[in-house]
Parts: structure tokens; C-alpha cells; sequence
């Protein structure tokens, strides 16, 4: 996928039922965004938001916008740095949720962005 601008255009425009953003450096800005187009979408099914250096804020963005969705089925927040008041966001917006079915948020050691970056990757 292309850029955050580009991902929220898509939400907006309706024409997507999926959106993938695994590791593209969306932040708890990018989360904002995202979570505002979100908030309006009734066409977007699932949304993939895994290694993005999501934090607090932006998580609670997009917990606010899944309880106003009345469409997204699947989110993926897996490996963000969301932190237990953030998670705690999105689990309260998911049990609010009557169409969210699939919840992919495996919680990954507490890493920095130097660690995540410059940590060795298994071939």
C-alpha cells in the first residue's frame, strides 16, 4: 500500500474493503487519520495496522472509531506500542462492537523504536 494519505482516500472513497498498512511507519498522527475515515467508512471490512509504531493516542483514535463503525469485521494491531491503557481502549471498543469478529493483537516485548529497527532479522 502506499501512504497514509493514500489508505485514508481509499476509506473515504469506499471503494476498499481491506486495507493493509503493516510496517508502514503510521504513528499515533497516521492513527488519527486513519481512525477519522474510519469512523465514517461503511464499506471497509478490515483493517491491518500491525508494526506501526501506534502508541497510546493513536490507539485510542482508532478504539473511538471502531465503536462508530458499523462495517469493520477485522483489525489488526499486532506489535504496536500501544501500552495496557491502550489496549484496554481497544478491548472496550471491540466488546462494544456488534461487527468485529476477528482481533489480532498479540502483545510483543516492549521494544524502542532503535530496538525494533536495528534488531537482527532471522532468515
Amino acid at each position: 500500500m502506499g501512504s497514509i494519505d493514500d489508505a485514508v482516500a481509499m476509506i473515504r472513497s469506499g471503494e476498499e474493503a481491506e486495507i493493509d498498512l503493516l510496517w508502514s511507519n503510521v504513528g499515533d498522527e497516521g492513527a488519527a487519520a486513519i481512525a477519522a475515515a474510519l469512523a465514517e467508512s461503511t464499506s471497509l471490512k478490515s483493517i491491518y495496522l500491525a508494526y506501526n509504531y501506534i502508541g497510546v493516542s493513536g490507539a485510542k483514535a482508532l478504539a473511538a472509531a471502531f465503536t462508530k463503525s458499523t462495517s469493520i469485521q477485522i483489525i489488526d494491531t499486532r506489535s504496536n506500542c500501544i501500552g495496557d491503557e491502550g489496549a484496554s481502549s481497544i478491548a472496550s471498543a471491540v466488546s462494544q462492537s456488534t461487527t468485529i469478529r476477528i482481533v489480532h493483537a498479540r502483545r510483543e516485548p516492549r521494544r524502542s523504536r532503535s530496538q525494533l529497527v536495528n534488531a537482527p532479522r532471522s532468515r
